[in-house]
């Protein structure tokens, strides 16, 4: 492709189609959680997400342009990613995560990633898709995530049951 002028252009035909991806799953979850905000950073120009979203994305990088990712990052509930693309920093800063998994980097399913967690966390917050899902599997990951948070933390870490003094292990006492 590249002997034929092609290779730029097979480039933002992909850059296009994945831009129409994001967009797309960003207006399923603003409709179902209309609080929401997003940001997108990446080496690429910027441009074409209008007011729906911060365009922090950029062709040249530097320390203050990182810094300025991280703080997207930070104020992040949640960042989706493909594997591949650097997730440390996004995922140390962001409470969870949703990670686009390339079909030959199962063997290396965590590896570009923070895990924050250490219990059942992180089964809720840090959530695989495969290099097809489409937009509307991300949104309903991404949904489910945001609406769901209060209620799965309450049960899985705040409503844990004390050891029974006796030693028969976790129990609730019915009095």
């Amino acid at each position: 492709m590249g002997r034929l002028g092609m290779k730029g252009l097979s480039k933002s035909l992909f850059v296009s189609a994945q831009d129409r991806m994001i967009r797309r799953s960003m207006r399923a979850i603003k409709a179902a959680v209309p609080q929401c905000t997003f940001s997108v950073v990446g080496l690429a120009t910027n441009g074409g997400y209008g007011s729906l979203a911060d365009d922090l994305r950029t062709t040249r990088m530097d320390e203050a342009m990182e810094r300025t990712w991280c703080q997207a990052y930070a104020k992040s509930q949640l960042v989706v990613g493909v594997h591949g693309s650097n997730m440390l920093l996004p995922t140390a800063f962001a409470a969870g995560c949703i990670e686009i998994l390339p079909h030959d980097r199962h063997g290396n399913i965590v590896q570009d990633i923070s895990v924050r967690w250490a219990d059942r966390m992180q089964l809720f917050l840090y959530r695989f898709v495969g290099e097809f899902a489409r937009p509307g599997e991300v949104a309903r990951h991404a949904i489910g995530m945001l609406r769901n948070f209060d209620l799965y933390y309450r049960n899985k870490v705040t409503n844990t049951f004390e050891s029974d003094p006796n030693g028969l292990g976790p129990l609730k006492r019915h009095e």
